[in-house]
């Protein structure tokens, strides 16, 4: 019988290690988020760790395999510490959380309490403020008058 447990999976990124402790900063992350994810009840968890990599910088490797496995319909539920783990860039940051939420993938960061639902009604704001935008444009395109081209002359000879 299939488990129908939301597959959770944990990602963190640190750009710089701890030079006195190499690999700390973000066995600190992933012990904070494993343990907000028990607490949420998720019992499956799969890591994805960028160590030393940039949240300016899409090309992160753990960040593709999640991405991946996302579009594979392998995750259900992303947790990191913080928006800023995902992304320093906040346009690049709102087209991924966009991206997430078409997808039906729950994103949640301890630290930013209700993120999701904040998220969720920041992106119903901007469908409402973008509306009249979008009607404008339909009514000026069905009162565009379209001019035919000009026809063809024939080629001198």
């Amino acid at each position: 019988m299939p488990d129908n447990k939301p597959r959770c999976a944990l990602y963190c990124r640190v750009a710089r290690d701890d030079e006195d402790a190499p690999g700390a900063a973000i066995e600190r992350q992933r012990q904070i988020i494993l343990a907000y994810a028990r607490e949420m009840g998720y019992t499956e968890t799969a890591d994805y760790l960028d160590n030393g990599y940039s949240g300016l910088n899409a090309d992160r490797p753990a960040f593709a395999r999640l991405n991946a496995d996302i579009e594979a319909g392998r995750v259900d539920v992303v947790i990191a510490k913080d928006p800023s783990r995902f992304w320093r860039d906040v346009a690049s940051g709102g087209r991924w959380y966009g991206h997430m939420d078409k997808k039906g993938v729950t994103v949640l960061c301890p630290d930013v309490p209700g993120f999701g639902q904040e998220l969720r009604e920041l992106q119903g704001a901007q469908a409402e403020l973008a509306a009249p935008f979008r009607r404008k444009k339909r009514k000026h395109e069905r009162h565009t008058v379209r001019t035919p081209p000009p026809p063809s002359r024939p080629k001198a000879r």
